[in-house]
């Protein structure tokens, strides 16, 4: 039996404009039988020429209005609450940016429906300029907090992968199925987060909470991808892998670590100096300056690890020991110094880790 599901995009100012009309010609072509799916797209920060851009290039879509840019986890959060309302229990995230296989969404349901312990299920991803390349297959948690994309740019033919999946770190939200059950026990995205490494939360969560993350591989979406750099970008990344690691590890997982966050926290910082950051990077220690952020991280922390059931030494096993480059240059000190140190460092502490 068929599966209602609900396939959410989010739109802010020009992404309709710009990435809209190619996304929804293939989402027509989907296999998927149509009376079984209804797509959501969430507008932040809506305007009448946004809202008119979305009907005039997918009219089969509900829009979902939000008057301010709320982001992208609670822009999908808005999605997925809407959809409940309307009967739905399955939803898919989709990046707007992206052209999805025809197959895309019955490969997905197939593979989430064979296992009941599965949480968040992710497409295979791959680069929409360079299609044989792979964009994520599952991302990947850096010890120390911070995600990215696994086998990133590694030809896929060369992997000789021949089954529907395999688990994974993390899904990366650009393509991502959930149930409404899994929902219920993780919850929703942190509207906090605002930017980068909501799903890495979700993932870290899911894992704690008993769930499976996995890669559905042939469920195959093509991802206009781009690594920007940016001090906006290294502001949302560095406060939320800050908070995630103050509110997903344990305790004692966190005393074991602090040297190496103290170590990485003093070369950032010398790095944001370096690179005209350094005001941002003060804006981030500003934000755990105020008492009402370390309420909201206590209240966080308390309810994930009072929810948890998973041992900490088998959530964080294949977290990351090194950096793996994502964008089309190599750092000297990170590849020849900060990785081997930081790495050393994490084998030895997660073997320590019985708890």
């Amino acid at each position: 039996m068929n599966e209602k599901i609900a396939v959410i995009l989010i739109n802010y100012k020009d992404y309709a404009q710009r990435y809209l009309d190619e996304c929804a010609k293939s989402l027509d072509k989907a296999d998927y039988p149509k009376e079984f799916v209804k797509y959501f797209v969430v507008d932040n920060e809506s305007s009448a020429e946004s809202r008119n851009d979305i009907s005039r290039l997918m009219p089969n879509a509900e829009i979902v209005v939000n008057e301010e840019n709320v982001g992208f986890g609670q822009g999908n959060n808005t999605g997925i609450k809407k959809a409940i309302e309307q009967g739905f229990k399955y939803f898919f995230l989709l990046n707007m940016d992206t052209v999805v296989d025809s197959g895309f969404l019955s490969e997905a349901i197939n593979v989430y429906k064979a296992d009941s312990k599965i949480g968040l299920l992710q497409s295979r991803l791959m680069l929409y300029n360079n299609p044989e390349q792979i964009n994520s297959l599952g991302n990947l948690t850096y010890f120390l907090g911070f995600g990215f994309s696994g086998k990133y740019k590694e030809i896929w033919s060369d992997l000789h992968i021949n089954k529907d999946y395999d688990e994974i770190v993390y899904p990366s939200g650009a393509a991502l199925l959930i149930s409404k059950k899994a929902l219920e026990d993780i919850g929703y995205f942190t509207p906090e987060y605002f930017m980068y490494h909501d799903d890495l939360e979700w993932g870290w969560k899911s894992k704690l909470y008993g769930y499976k993350n996995v890669i559905a591989y042939k469920s195959v979406v093509y991802h206009k991808f781009e690594f920007i750099k940016s001090i906006k970008q290294f502001y949302w990344m560095e406060r939320n892998r800050l908070i995630t690691t103050l509110t997903c590890y344990h305790w004692a997982t966190l005393i074991l670590l602090f040297p190496a966050f103290v170590c990485y926290e003093l070369g950032l910082t010398g790095f944001s100096i370096f690179n005209g950051w350094f005001k941002q990077r003060l804006k981030v220690y500003k934000w755990f300056c105020s008492a009402t952020n370390i309420r909201k991280i206590w209240k966080w922390r308390r309810k994930i690890q009072n929810k948890r059931i998973i041992k900490e030494r088998k959530v964080v096993w294949d977290f990351a020991g090194r950096v793996l480059y994502q964008g089309d240059f190599e750092n000297i000190i990170l590849k020849y110094i900060a990785n081997p140190v930081f790495n050393f460092y994490w084998q030895v502490a997660k073997r320590i880790i019985f708890w």
